[in-house]
């Protein structure tokens, strides 16, 4: 549908860097994704990811970057997705910021909720008990007069609970919260 051709550049021994058909910017994959990627047209939609549009049978479809280079090892399970482990460089489609998850595993990587008063993530204050609550993943670990207790709990359970995948910038959190009490990790 879109043919334009990317243009694209080594990017180091094993990666290759492709830019954009519709903005300065670019992506980078494996070299052993390349062969796979390269005679589809790649550009970046409004949210940072990489896209091309195909014809499905007479139908626009649009594939997204990353779960184009995993497809073969989802196996056609669609309840599985693929995520960027680094959510914020969605440039990098390199395997080693990739992994297969399933919606419950890619929304933890989401960012703090709108919504969200504490500027914590799974911490919210409770008016009636003026109190400030801890809920990580529907499980409810306290009530804590102190901010910073609540903030430790938070902390400490993501890091428990989803060890090197946990991309919440905890050390930026606490010191725009608590400045003066850092203590980095």
């Amino acid at each position: 549908m879109n043919s334009k051709p990317n243009k694209y550049e080594i990017f180091d021994d094993n990666s290759m860097k492709i830019y954009s058909n519709n903005s300065d910017n670019y992506f980078v994959v494996n070299n052993i994704d390349f062969e796979k990627i390269k005679n589809l047209s790649w550009r970046e939609d409004k949210d940072g990811y990489y896209i091309s549009a195909i014809n499905d049978n007479g139908e626009r479809k649009y594939l997204r970057l990353h779960r184009y280079i995993l497809e073969d090892e989802l196996n056609g399970d669609s309840n599985k997705e693929v995520d960027h482990i680094r959510t914020l460089d969605r440039w990098d489609n390199r395997r080693n910021n990739l992994r297969i998850t399933n919606d419950y595993g890619n929304a933890k990587n989401r960012k703090i909720h709108k919504n969200n008063t504490s500027g914590i993530p799974c911490v919210d204050y409770v008016t009636k008990s003026d109190k400030w609550r801890v809920i990580v993943q529907e499980t409810y670990y306290g009530t804590f007069s102190d901010k910073y207790d609540a903030f430790c709990v938070s902390r400490d359970k993501h890091i428990e609970l989803f060890g090197k995948y946990n991309s919440i910038n905890w050390n930026k959190i606490e010191k725009k919260e608590f400045p003066g009490k850092c203590v980095n990790l």
